[in-house]
């Protein structure tokens, strides 16, 4: 059964004026796994963008939104070997699936030139 569903989509330029304007942002929205790889990217905006959109789509889908007790480093945006999105729950983010029974997270995401768009679907 669906418990929820989340979508956001970003503006790559917004992202990247975003860093500049606040240098500590990807530290304090990335986990330390996923700031090594924004260090290593040759396109960090995209991929700040990617983990930004998928982890906004994931607490829309979890109901919450961060904030309410959800922080950034409690999401960990991952992919598989065939380059699958994945998402890692730590903390109240992962209380929070587990009280509402939410067993299978779906995440995708897509980029283009401009934008970068993730969807989430939680199950249970």
């Amino acid at each position: 059964m669906i418990y929820g569903l989340g979508v956001d989509i970003i503006q790559i330029s917004r992202m990247a004026e975003a860093l500049t304007r606040t240098p500590g942002l990807a530290k304090r929205v990335l986990t330390e796994t996923e700031y090594q790889l924004f260090l290593q990217s040759r396109d960090p905006e995209r991929y700040m963008a990617k983990r930004f959109a998928a982890k906004e789509a994931v607490v829309k889908a979890l109901g919450t939104g961060i904030g309410q007790g959800v922080g950034w480093q409690q999401l960990q945006i991952d992919k598989t070997a065939l380059g699958k999105p994945l998402v890692t729950l730590s903390g109240y983010a992962k209380s929070m699936s587990d009280e509402l029974n939410i067993r299978h997270w779906h995440l995708s995401y897509t980029d283009e030139k401009a934008y970068v768009v993730a969807m989430a679907i939680a199950e249970s």
